[in-house]
């Protein structure tokens, strides 16, 4: 059995010229790796029909499927129509059932069809359409060589309903009785890229059927296992090695696959019915934002405050005005004020608080711009409000710090349901160096 692997081109001079991020891409991947099909390239080319035919004609011969997207609108710059007939040597024609059901939903929103929408209803002879019902664009179904050929529009929304109407079930005939590429991520928190290098250096050699690698993102370094073929030897040894990794990395690892931080975070808050709060300062909601773009964080989640300036902080959490007057707003004593105080003021089981200097001003020598404070308060067995505080310097400009404060804030929080309240080394944390007695 053969391998199948795809190839994805974007099409668009908004693309090329970094106008707009191409996210289609990236999205089409993870949708491929989920059915077992490695991604071999990506290629963002721009509305120039010659470069698109002669790219079609290229990479149709590398891989076992590609899938083009974009380029599929009812304006002058919209060119891949035209060279997908161009690669494969045919002219256009007109698809009259395409063209009827383009007229009738013009007339259903009362409107007359625009003359340049008409284009949208054509197709090279040998290729079929590809239903659109969110959107003007139908796609392209064709075959250049041995490779079938997908074009779909490039709005994001109008090409993953297409990928899951039409494209995905003809990818997974393709990988039946093909070798599948078994795929898993294993994320990992507030350990160091060199570290986690360290630790599956063995396991990163090349040269067997399972490849690892790393990528990272933040303070988040994941995982990549990888192995190609089927049989139950291939299969063995891809789970052992995903296992492996995950545990040498021990408590630092946190989830696989599509599991973010903030995810499980919220999956434990509801297996233990608890709820949390937060109290942030320099980050600004971020905290916040990313425990509440998980779906169903409802249930754990009550909310939070912003308190940004010193009275704020007073007002909604009774922090002590002394404690800003001879510690500063950034410091342990104000962020074990703020979480305590959003802790009090809930009755939540968990509250974090941040307080920081993000940058670029505000820093000192005593607490230089990356300066972070994070506390975690909670209700003890007895019932009883405890708490702790984290000091940390951070590296990078605002929007990096802020963006680790808020990583690191959720990781704490997982390091304390996930290790039965103990916390480990984290990365970033300040140690003051003590000198040696002479």
């Amino acid at each position: 059995m053969s391998r199948i692997t795809a190839g994805i081109i974007t099409v668009g001079d908004e693309l090329t010229s970094g106008d707009r991020v191409d996210t289609n891409s990236t999205w089409l991947s993870q949708r491929l790796l989920e059915l077992g099909v490695e991604t071999a390239f990506h290629l963002a080319l721009p509305d120039d029909r010659a470069a698109i035919a002669a790219s079609l004609r290229e990479s149709a011969g590398r891989v076992s499927v590609l899938l083009i997207t974009g380029g599929l609108g009812p304006t002058e710059d919209d060119l891949t129509r035209e060279a997908l007939a161009d690669a494969l040597g045919e002219s256009l024609m007109t698809d009259e059932a395409a063209l009827r059901l383009l007229r009738s939903r013009f007339e259903k929103r009362g409107f007359e069809m625009p003359r340049r929408n008409l284009q949208q209803a054509q197709r090279p002879k040998s290729a079929s359409m590809l239903s659109n019902p969110v959107g003007t664009a139908p796609g392209l179904a064709a075959r250049l060589g041995a490779a079938p050929v997908y074009v779909l529009p490039g709005v994001p929304g109008e090409m993953r309903r297409m990928w899951a109407d039409h494209v995905a079930p003809a990818v997974r005939e393709l990988v039946n009785g093909s070798d599948r590429c078994h795929t898993a991520w294993i994320h990992s928190v507030s350990l160091a890229e060199s570290k986690v290098g360290e630790i599956i250096e063995d396991l990163m050699r090349r040269g067997g059927p399972v490849v690892v690698g790393t990528l990272v993102s933040d303070y988040v370094v994941s995982v990549r296992v990888r192995a190609a073929g089927d049989g139950p030897d291939v299969e063995d040894l891809f789970v052992t090695a995903a296992r492996t990794v995950a545990e040498r990395l021990g408590v630092y690892a946190f989830g696989r696959d599509d599991d973010t931080l903030a995810s499980v975070i919220v999956r434990r808050l509801k297996a233990q019915s608890a709820t949390l709060v937060t109290a942030e300062s320099c980050t600004g909601g971020l905290v916040g934002s990313m425990i509440t773009d998980v779906p169903g964080a409802s249930e754990v989640y009550l909310g939070g405050w912003v308190t940004y300036s010193n009275d704020f902080k007073a007002e909604f959490l009774d922090v002590a005005p002394e404690t800003i007057a001879h510690h500063g707003a950034v410091s342990g004593l104000t962020a074990d004020q703020m979480a305590v105080g959003a802790l009090a003021q809930t009755g939540a089981a968990f509250a974090l608080a941040i307080t920081g200097v993000a940058g670029p001003e505000g820093g000192s020598a005593a607490k230089p711009v990356g300066t972070v404070f994070i506390a975690l308060a909670f209700v003890d067995e007895d019932g009883e409000p405890s708490s702790f505080v984290r000091h940390f310097v951070f590296v990078g400009d605002r929007e990096m710090v802020r963006r680790r404060a808020a990583i690191t804030a959720l990781a704490m929080l997982h390091f304390h349901l996930a290790n039965d309240g103990m916390l480990p080394e984290m990365l970033g944390e300040f140690r003051p160096r003590v000198e040696a007695e002479a």
